[in-house]
């Protein structure tokens, strides 16, 4: 478990027509079907790795999915 009761964070290669994404996600322990996700968008050149601090706290009460770009971060 992370900070608060969320759990980890787990990673995803996601093919899309363009390449393979890399993606972060988080949740809370218990997941309230009507709570909307939130996506969290880098900055160029960075990665979603500027989100590691902040995105557990934020999934406290909602999925938080943090995707990098195609040709940044991993």
């Amino acid at each position: 478990m992370g900070p608060a009761g969320t759990k980890s964070t787990r990673r995803h290669l996601v093919e899309t027509r363009h390449g393979t994404m890399h993606v972060r996600v988080w949740a809370p322990a218990t997941v309230d079907p009507a709570a909307t996700p939130l996506v969290l968008l880098h900055m160029s050149p960075l990665s979603s790795r500027m989100f590691l601090a902040i995105a557990p706290l934020l999934a406290r009460t909602r999925p938080v999915i943090v995707p990098d770009r195609l040709g940044f971060g991993d």
